[in-house]
């Protein structure tokens, strides 16, 4: 289940929550101009609003507008840039720049149609500091290409980016250098098919409040999304709320989502999600693919992806997936296990040098086990289960790395890599492929296969307490090389081996390390 804090869409439905304020407001014109072809954006403050609040008002053109609050207190420079001109409350004197104070609510901003791009930054304030919202920053784009950049600002409340029901265009959000207290909530669906998108979060601490609902929100609609979190990225705060701390959902088309960090430890130095972490993606069209990538980034909790029909690729480098393992005083355990769901189309999962402590399952099955796409899995120098309490996915006991294949050519490979309880390969029909090799270890191995001419290889590799194997009718080949009978296979804790080729000619060498047929019909050495 999701939470989503609701936000009020209509500009001026929280004009009772604002904050009261008795000063007048003074307003200071720059440079006084006649209405000129170029759009016009109405600044609306008191008295046409509740005092304290400020509303950027666009006309349907293409408007372009940047706000700074100034050195002062509640003072907020609004520039017009690119022939965009200003207004105060309806007045009808238009100028380039205004200077507005006493600003101690919401700020709202509704450019209208057009293609509009929208800045805050710091450009006026005092060096070195943030700008500041008081408390919510409210931004509604409308039909057209709408560009949103906010840098160097400090949101007391909620930042809210949605696009206007009934609306589509191209959606572009920048959140760079900037902390937002409260809750960040990206909608750029329009109630329906949206648009193409770019979102970015770079070097900022999206909090959410420290409560319960996301502290990072993302719908996109149909369309290709692109969603970069960089320069070491923060979301959410302690105590660890219930719920996801980070949802991305991604409609129909290919997606692009990439959280990129320093280091795979959690804290400011790297990439961080507090909490759970939830991506979903939706279709997408022959030729496109989803990908979802991690790089030097730490979840303390869960982490879940879901993708619908259509070629995937989940890469991890050097990332800590579902790290928080002890459990701070009055808070639960909240790390778990690394989960994808992948529906019709070939699916490719990379991780490399990282740590996923609960587990991983990889569930290429979802359609139903009548797919014949495949897929690759290839896992280099990791570490899998290895919590204090052991793996834990659930419906899998004891299980530290689950792999559900479909009826298409299902191949893994597995190097160099340790794994804290049992390796689960389930892969259905097809010619199939599993190698473990350099050095990597398990608790356990149980390998289930379809029809099909599989391939199983065992190479430098040690399982200590069980295993057990089905391949199917086929041609099957399951091989041990360059291990130490006495260490490696069977090793001392090595409880049993059920090793059964099934129907067809198999080979194997087992034979030479004298553990006997084992169910296979021919043995070569």
């Amino acid at each position: 289940m999701w939470w989503l804090k609701k936000q009020e869409k209509k500009r001026g439905k929280r004009v009772g929550n604002a904050r009261q304020n008795n000063r007048r407001l003074r307003f200071e014109g720059l440079e006084d101009r006649r209405l000129l072809a170029a759009g016009v954006v109405d600044v609306q403050v008191f008295p046409l609003l509740a005092p304290g609040r400020l509303d950027l008002i666009g006309d349907g053109s293409n408007n372009e507008v940047r706000i700074s609050q100034t050195v002062n207190v509640g003072e907020y420079r609004v520039d017009g840039l690119n022939g965009t001109l200003l207004q105060i409350n309806g007045a009808g004197v238009t100028m380039p720049s205004v200077t507005v104070n006493g600003i101690t609510g919401d700020i709202g901003v509704y450019l209208d149609n057009g293609d509009d791009i929208f800045t805050f930054d710091n450009t006026y304030a005092q060096t070195g500091q943030q700008s500041n919202v008081p408390v919510d920053l409210y931004i509604e784009n409308a039909h057209g290409s709408n560009r949103n950049h906010i840098s160097d600002v400090l949101i007391n409340g909620d930042l809210s980016v949605i696009k206007e029901s009934g609306t589509t265009g191209y959606s572009e959000l920048h959140v760079t250098d900037t902390t937002v207290i409260g809750f960040t909530t990206v909608d750029n669906t329009g109630g329906g098919s949206g648009g193409d998108t770019w979102t970015v979060v770079n070097n900022s601490w999206l909090q959410g409040n420290g409560g319960p609902g996301s502290a990072f929100a993302l719908y996109n609609g149909d369309g290709k999304d692109i969603i970069d979190v960089q320069g070491n990225s923060q979301f959410g705060i302690g105590p660890f709320p219930l719920g996801p701390v980070a949802v991305i959902d991604n409609g129909y088309g290919g997606s692009r989502t990439t959280f990129t960090g320093a280091s795979a430890e959690a804290g400011f130095g790297t990439t961080t999600v507090y909490g759970d972490l939830l991506i979903s993606n939706g279709d997408n069209l022959p030729g496109t693919l989803d990908t979802v990538t991690f790089n030097g980034t730490n979840v303390l909790g869960n982490v879940g992806i879901s993708n619908a029909d259509g070629n995937t690729s989940v890469t991890v480098n050097n990332s800590t997936l579902g790290s928080h393992l002890v459990a701070p005083p009055f808070s639960p355990v909240i790390g778990g296990s690394l989960q994808i769901e992948n529906e019709a189309g070939f699916d490719q999962f990379s991780m490399t040098n990282s740590t996923v402590p609960w587990g991983l399952l990889i569930n290429n099955d979802v359609s139903g086990n009548d797919d014949v796409w495949g897929s690759a899995t290839n896992i280099t120098g990791s570490r899998i289960g290895t919590a204090p309490f052991g793996p834990s996915i659930s419906g899998f006991p004891g299980a530290a790395l689950v792999i559900l294949g479909d009826n298409g050519r299902d191949v893994v490979n597995v190097g160099s890599t340790v794994l804290n309880g049992t390796l689960d390969l389930r892969l259905f029909n097809g010619n199939n492929e599993a190698n473990l090799t350099n050095g990597t270890s398990m608790a356990a191995l149980s390998l289930v296969t379809g029809s099909g001419n599989d391939l199983v290889l065992v190479d430098n590799s040690s399982i200590s307490v069980a295993v057990y194997v089905r391949l199917g009718s086929g041609a099957d080949q399951f091989f041990v090389r360059n291990v130490n009978p006495s260490t490696q296979w069977p090793s001392a804790l090595l409880g049993s081996i059920d090793i059964d080729g099934e129907t067809g000619v198999d080979s194997t060498n087992l034979s030479a390390l004298a553990l006997g047929a084992l169910g296979f019909e021919i043995f070569v050495v």
